[in-house]
Formats: structure tokens, sequence, C-alpha cells
């Protein structure tokens, strides 16, 4: 997971039926090195979440103000961009109004730097009333022009010729470094046969060659991959730009492949007669450019969109969701009664962040004031406040609670441990994030023992793995609306821990001596089974299931296929995290983001799996369960086995 950056599979719209899957792991140790999009550092006056003030008026004759009180999305259009220009093609805009859970509460501003770019997108956007369209952006244009940037990338050659470029889809090829200077390219003709391409050029050289009909743009790149060349593919005269893909085989070219139009390209072959031994130099970078997006969130504060990665209007879509989910979130918090325990403020995780305090209240306080539920809401952030400062690289992040009757903890990792109580992962350079978890069934980790007059106190730690992220949490006991609801507060949370604690699910082995003994009190009215559980290494993008029997009645299993298919079997799936945004998933983050998962996303809370298995216990009785991991290696379609998905499960699990 941490070796080299993931590149991984093309767009495609999601297509109903069973999902292919991709085999990622087989591919993660042999990534070509490349580098990730190109930061373009904001102007030092930006300040992210900064309230804005505008009043903006549209074609269509409205006036939008910052007094809005639902999210705004802004992109500007530059055409001289081949990934703004990928952004409006005809299959990108059918994908963005074809989103499930399209985000109907958002208004999408869209602007361009020449007028007749804005005539060109009122053409072929479809008429709605969520997509307006602005000559100026007034206020929102400052900001867009000094301290928002975005980046152009380009090509330049020894000859004297300077272009655009675009780059192959984020999942197919590797990318080249943000600047490359003085690369030796050598002519490949076509670029259709390997026979015309040089004989004698090392691994790693750059070709340019130019299909012209002869065969596609991808095809092409398929030859010079195999030749282990990097390819610059000319497109045909008169054609706009196309997104180069290796389709559904995961760095399937695992080269870098860039394109360019016909014109620069006829000068840069016509120029090789020039050149010394039939050798040019190639250079490519990128220009920092003003700004193409920015969004505002419902409470008026502007926020960055994300990362540049995927030209896709979906792109827009995906960060419209998120601020939709932001906006309820904040509404939620904002209108519940709740006693609030701050634990960590902004305190830096680099490893761990720790500290032992008595809480505020004790259980019969809580249970005599009518609170009837526990969640754990959780903040993420960096140093710096912008997404740019943000570390890389995704990693789990576990909360866990000793408060002095805790079983010992058996792992040394983030995530899995007997005292846990909550479970994230970290985005790929992203510093949002913001998650309300229930966690009720866990509420005696944290009041544990008999004394429940007595306020806990208790050791709360926060830890990831190495990087520097930022952790705000708090425990938030709330009371329902309805006075006469249960209470979800348990009587007593009971960690399970089997003989077998082994996470590695590359055999059978991973299910033997998975069976635990618990009692049930006389007098218990509800049984719950609640458990974190997700897949890393190659268990991160094959789909795994989770099942538990209780006292061998085989014929009653609780599966996490049955409450949280998406969440383990569409793992490697295409879109499985992008469409997760609408639950609180970050998106464009800096890496292959929206793929499916093991049971996670990056950005997002590990949504625990919860059965009520009250009729399959025995109340006043010593009771049994069993536990076994199935895995997919065919994909959801075929049938689960006990051989595992060759990566290793984090689990946590309790009964309440």
């Amino acid at each position: 997971e941490e070796t080299a950056p993931r590149r991984k599979k093309p767009i495609r719209k999601m297509i109903i039926g069973p999902p292919k899957i991709l085999l990622a792991f087989v591919l993660s140790a042999s990534h070509v090195s490349g580098s990730l999009p190109p930061a373009t550092f904001l102007n030092e006056d930006y300040v992210n979440n900064q309230l804005v003030s505008f009043d903006i008026e549209t074609t269509q004759g409205q006036l939008l103000s910052s007094d809005n009180t639902d999210p705004i999305i802004f992109m500007k259009y530059n055409s001289s961009d081949p990934f703004s220009k990928q952004m409006i093609s005809e299959g990108s805009i059918a994908d963005f109004v074809g989103m499930a859970d399209f985000p109907e509460k958002t208004t999408f501003v869209f602007s361009a730097y020449a007028a007749e770019d804005l005539d060109e997108l009122q053409s072929l956007l479809p008429v709605s009333p969520q997509f307006v369209f602005a000559e100026s952006l007034d206020e929102i244009d400052v900001l867009l022009n000094t301290s928002w940037n975005s980046p152009v990338l380009t090509l330049s050659t020894s000859s004297g010729v300077a272009t655009n470029r675009l780059d192959c889809y984020y999942g197919s090829c590797a990318w080249p470094d943000e600047q490359d200077f003085d690369l030796p390219l050598l002519n490949g003709g076509s670029g259709c046969s390997s026979s015309e391409y040089p004989s004698d050029a090392a691994s790693g050289s750059y070709v340019i060659v130019y299909p012209h009909g002869a065969c596609s743009p991808t095809d092409a790149a398929k030859v010079a991959s195999k030749l282990s060349y990097n390819v610059i593919v000319v497109q045909e005269e008169g054609e706009d730009l196309e997104l180069i893909s290796s389709g559904d085989d995961v760095d399937g070219l695992n080269i870098v492949a860039t394109m360019i139009s016909y014109e620069p390209g006829s000068e840069i072959i016509d120029s090789f007669e020039a050149a010394d031994n039939g050798v040019l130099n190639v250079t490519l970078s990128y220009d920092v450019v003003p700004g193409f997006f920015a969004s505002v969130s419902a409470g008026g504060r502007l926020l960055e969109i994300g990362w540049e990665k995927l030209p896709t209007l979906q792109m827009l879509g995906w960060a419209a969701q998120w601020l939709e989910y932001k906006s309820s979130l904040e509404t939620t918090l904002s209108s519940e009664e709740a006693l609030v325990v701050p634990i960590f403020e902004f305190d830096l995780m680099q490893e761990a962040a720790s500290v032992t305090m008595t809480l505020p209240v004790s259980e019969s306080d809580l249970r005599a004031g009518g609170f009837g539920a526990m969640g754990v809401e959780f903040a993420l952030g960096c140093d710096g406040g912008q997404d740019q400062d943000c570390s890389i690289w995704d990693h789990c992040i576990t909360f866990t609670a000793d408060c002095g009757d805790g079983e010992e903890n058996l792992k040394n990792e983030p995530g899995g441990a007997s005292d846990e109580v909550g479970r994230w992962v970290t985005s790929f350079r992203r510093g949002v994030g913001h998650f309300l978890t229930d966690a009720s069934p866990l509420f005696k980790k944290i009041f544990a023992g008999d004394d429940v007059d007595t306020p806990p106190t208790c050791t709360f730690k926060i830890q990831t793995e190495g990087e520097p992220w930022r952790a705000t949490l708090s425990l938030r006991f709330t009371k329902s609306d309805d006075a006469e609801a249960e209470s979800s507060l348990p009587s007593e949370t009971k960690p399970i821990i089997y003989e077998n604690m082994a996470t590695k699910f590359a055999g059978k082995e991973y299910n033997e001596n998975r069976t635990f003994e618990f009692d049930v009190p006389e007098g218990t009215t509800k049984v719950l089974l609640h458990a974190l559980v997700t897949g890393h290494g190659q268990c991160e993008f094959l789909p795994s299931s989770h099942q538990w029997i209780f006292n061998d009645n085989n014929s009653t299993i609780f599966s996490s296929s049955d409450i949280a298919y998406s969440s383990y079997m569409l793992a490697g799936t295409p879109f499985g995290c992008a469409n997760r945004t609408v639950e609180g998933a970050v998106p464009n983050e800096h890496g292959t983001w929206y793929y499916g998962r093991g049971g996670w996303c990056d950005g997002m809370d590990v949504k625990p799996l919860v059965f009520d298995v009250t009729s399959e216990v025995e109340v006043g009785s010593t009771n049994s369960l069993r536990y076994y991991g199935l895995g997919y290696l065919s994909g959801p379609i075929g049938k689960g086995d006990e051989d595992g998905c060759g990566g290793y499960i984090l689990m946590s699990s309790n009964l309440a």
C-alpha cells in the first residue's frame, strides 16, 4: 500500500449488473515511477475556509449571492487546456448529468476565460436550473486570478516547438515527473507496428508516433508499452485530443503516454530531418495559470475542490455531493440535543496522540438525563490549511479507550485492537474530512465496570502511521426526539477474543479456531454484534465477506454482504468509493481514491457492521459464536472461498 503512487483504472459509466474486479494487487509492487498531479501553490493571502461575499449576475438574468444557503461550485473554462477541454466532452457531460444521487441542492456556475468559450459551454450543457452561466465572477474572479492556480501540462522540444498536452488516464499509465528536461526523443513512425520503432533505443526512451487512421492512439500506446518506450501520440488533423486508456487493464500500459495536437506534432516530426543524428530533446513540464475551479459551502465559505486528476465533470459532482453531505452533518450537529465531551482538539498525530482524563459525567447521570446514544465526532486536518500541505499517503486511524476494565490490547498496528472505539482512513493529500459515527454498542468500553455513579478516568489514544495529521475528536451523547424511544446504550460491552487472532487472510488457516463463548445475563432484552472490519494489502481491492453464526445454527448467518454489500463486495470496482461521497468520502484526492476498497474508503470513517442477534442467543445461558471470512478472487459474481484475498484483515468485534 505504500510502495508507489496508485494509478489504476479508467473512467466509465457504472453498469448495472455484476461489476468487474481489478486485480490491482498483482501490480502494486511494480509501478513505474512517476509523479502525481502537480501542486500549484496558492497565494499566501488565500485562507482556506474563509467567508466570502459576492453577487454574480448570470446570463439567464439571475442574481446569485453569497447569501445562498446551498453549496455553489464554480468552473471557469479554459479551452486552451486539454484537461479542461476533455471535461466538457460529450461523454464527460453524459456521465456528469447521469450520476447516481446527483447533488440536487448545488448550483453549478460556469464561466470562461473567453466569450466564445462561454457560448460553447452553454451549447453543450443541458438546460437545468442548477446550471447557470456568468460572464464575470466578480469577487470570485479575484480569487481565481490571484490566489487559486491550476496546472496546464506542457511539452516542448529542442527544435522550438511548444504545446499543451493531455496525459493518459490516471490509472492506465505512469505519469511523468512534474518536470522532465531534455529527454531524448525518437521518431516511431505511425506507432502501429513494432517494426516502425527504433530498434536500438534504450528502454524508457521517448518516441513520438502519428497513427493517423492506421490504428487508434490507444493501440499505438499499447505497442509502445510492449517495447517499454514512453510515447507521445500526435492526434489526427482537426480532432480534439482524446484520453488514452488501457480499459480494464490496471496499469496496462505501464509507460508514460501523452497526446498532442496535429499542428505542433507535425512540426516536431518535420524537424527530425534537421536534428543531429535524427534525435530531438523533449521537455515535459507545466504552466501555472489562473484557477479553473472553486467552491463555496452552504455556510458561505470558500473551499478547494481537490486535485485536478480525472478530466471529467463528475469531479465537480463529487465535490458537490460532499458539500451537501457536509451541510447535512453540520445541521445535525447544531440541531440535536447533545452532551459533548471534547477529547482531542487539532492534536498532532505523528504516530499517535494520547490524553488521560476523567469524563465530566457518570453513567448514571447520562441514563437519568435521558441520553440514549453515543457517537464519535471526528475531523481530520493538517498543518498549513491547504490540501497541498497534507501528507500524500493513506493510512488507518484508530481511536482507542483504556478505561480500566478492558481486555489486553492484542494489536500493535493501527486498527483491530480490543479497546478500539472508532476507525477512519486518511485521505490522499486533502485536509478535509468530518464524520459522526454511531458507537452506542461500545458505550461500556468507556463506562466500564460496575460503578455507574463515578465518572470514569480513561486514557484515550488516536493513532495513525508516521505521517503528520491533525485530529479533532469528541464523544457525543444524544437524546432521542421520541421520549418513548429505547436507549441504545448497553449494560455490557464484551470484546470478542478468538484463540486465533491472526490477520493474514491467504488460506484456510485464517478461519481456524474462530469461536467464542459468552454468557447472556438474565433480564437481557437485546444483544448486538458490533464489528469494525477492513481489508488491506491484496485484500484492499478484492471482495471479501464476513460471517457470524451463533450456537451452531447454520440456518441463520449474519453476513456483511446482507447489510454492507457495496462496502466489501465492490472492492476494486471503478467508482466504488467515488459513489460514497454522499456518505462523506472525501472527493478528488491526490491518489486513486475512487476505486472501491475492502470495507473502507480513503478520507472516510469505517462504518461498523451492527447486527441484532437477539433471536439467536439464549438468555441466562452460555452461548457460542463462530466467525469466518470468505474471499472472492473472481469478483463478487464468483463463489467465495476460504482461501481468502491474499492480504490481511483488521477486525475488532464486540457483543453489546
